[in-house]
């Protein structure tokens, strides 16, 4: 009988103790906010704006290294646009997407969410949902 009181002893102890880590461990979402699935890949869209009345826009994947100018590269390759750049000690500048070339009266300029870029293009990080644009206009604007 002692043998039996002291294993239903440990079981309810065991239990209690399973009980207590289970509600103690710590709560890594936000309350109503949906949890991301392991397979669920985060995306960010990128549109060019070539000053006319040719656009392109396009949601692509990201990765733990995705630039504006990766961005813009994979843009390139999945639409065969012919993309010209020059590597510079602070980065890479685009001289030219499919014939629009930079010059003094007009460049390719990046925006990211709206904000004009403050550092070359291949050191700017793109986070899920951001909205990456490439204009072609004058500097100034």
């Amino acid at each position: 009988m002692k043998n039996r009181n002291n294993l239903l002893l440990a079981l309810l102890i065991g239990i209690v103790l399973l009980a207590f880590f289970y509600l103690a461990r710590p709560n890594i979402s936000t309350p109503g906010e949906p949890v991301p699935s392991q397979n669920e890949v985060s995306n960010a869209t990128i549109s060019l704006d070539f000053g006319d009345e040719n656009q392109i826009s396009k949601a692509l994947p990201l990765d733990d290294n995705s630039t504006a100018f990766s961005l813009l590269n994979d843009l390139a390759q999945s639409e065969s646009l012919d993309l010209e750049t020059r590597q510079y000690d602070f980065g890479i500048f685009v001289k030219a997407i499919n014939g629009y070339e930079s010059s003094a009266e007009k460049a390719w300029i990046y925006y990211v969410n709206g904000e004009s870029g403050q550092v070359a293009a291949d050191q700017k990080k793109i986070n899920s949902n951001d909205l990456v644009e490439w204009k072609y206009i004058e500097p100034d604007e």
